[in-house]
């Protein structure tokens, strides 16, 4: 298959990465280029229809699927987030987190202080814990944001007990007859 002959061409040490690897893990569909990655410190290897990205820590355990060797589900998480236009990351985030993917904690220990897309990755992370839209719901009791503010996942404690304010205020408004 074009995976096996990317990975021997490539040689070792590398892992199908990003999205390929996404795939693999059955968060998305294939891409049609494959998205390869090697250590930092590797230089000059290049193919047609490959994108190789050199974002592998040099000590990264690889892990394998279906025989191939891939990137550790964290990282392959982590650079998606980093590297993907932020809708398909985030429809990939949602599917990996559906299929009992990596824990978030995890994810963002494989993102780096600083680097490209490192700032879009831990945007959408904490959206997915819901954090970062806590300050909007709370910000607006009356409920005029709290619609706009349902990225938060559904079923998280976050948003369980920001729910459980949002009723306590709304009847303590209604109590003192604000509407």
């Amino acid at each position: 298959s074009r995976l096996w002959a990317t990975t021997l061409a490539i040689g070792p040490p590398m892992a199908l990465g990003v999205q390929t690897a996404a795939a693999l893990y059955r968060w998305c569909p294939a891409p049609s280029e494959i998205q390869a990655v090697v250590p930092r410190s590797r230089r000059g290897t290049r193919l047609p229809n490959t994108s190789i990205r050199r974002a592998l820590p040099d000590t990264a355990g690889l892990h394998r699927r279906d025989g191939l060797p891939v990137t550790s589900p964290a990282l392959t998480l982590s650079h998606c987030l980093r590297f993907l236009p932020m809708a398909t990351a985030r429809d990939i985030l949602d599917r990996s987190q559906q299929a009992s993917g990596p824990p978030l904690a995890a994810v963002a220990q494989q993102l780096q202080p600083r680097g490209p897309g490192t700032a879009q990755a831990r945007q959408l992370l904490s959206a997915a814990d819901g954090s970062h839209f806590a300050a909007e719901r709370l910000a607006d009791p009356r409920g005029d944001r709290f619609e706009n503010a349902v990225e938060v996942v559904q079923g998280s404690q976050i948003a369980r007990d920001l729910d459980e304010l949002h009723r306590a205020v709304q009847a303590l408004l209604n109590c003192r007859g604000v509407e």
